[in-house]
C-alpha cells in the first residue's frame, strides 16, 4: 500500500483561518492554500494577512475583494504572496529567487 501525498498546511501568524468572518471567503482561502501546497512542495505555511476582505493594494486592476496570504517554507522564508477571491480564484506572486 502506498501512502498518499496529502499534507496539511500550517497556518501561522496573528490571523487564524477561523478569524475570517465571511464563511465563503474562509472556505475559499482554505481550499486555495491546500491547492498551492500541493502544487509547490516548498510551501509548508500560510500566513493570513487580515480577516476582512479588501481591495488589493498591489493589483489595482483587480476589482474583487481579496484576502492576502503569504506562503512560507519550513524555516519561515517567504516564498510568495497570494490574493484570494471569494469565488476561490486568486493570484500568487512568487518571489523570483525563492520559488
Amino acid at each position: 500500500m502506498q501512502a498518499t501525498g496529502k499534507r496539511l498546511i500550517q497556518y501561522v501568524g496573528n490571523v487564524a483561518l477561523a478569524d475570517i468572518q465571511n464563511a465563503t471567503h474562509r472556505e475559499a482561502v482554505s481550499t486555495f492554500c491546500a491547492k498551492i501546497e500541493q502544487e509547490n512542495p516548498r510551501v509548508k505555511k500560510a500566513e493570513i494577512k487580515g480577516s476582512q476582505p479588501h481591495k488589493s493594494h498591489d493589483d489595482p486592476e483587480d476589482k474583487l475583494n481579496v484576502i492576502s496570504v503569504r506562503f512560507k517554507d519550513d524555516v519561515d522564508i517567504g516564498l510568495g504572496t497570494a490574493h484570494v477571491h471569494e469565488d476561490g480564484t486568486g493570484k500568487v506572486r512568487w518571489n523570483k529567487w525563492k520559488k
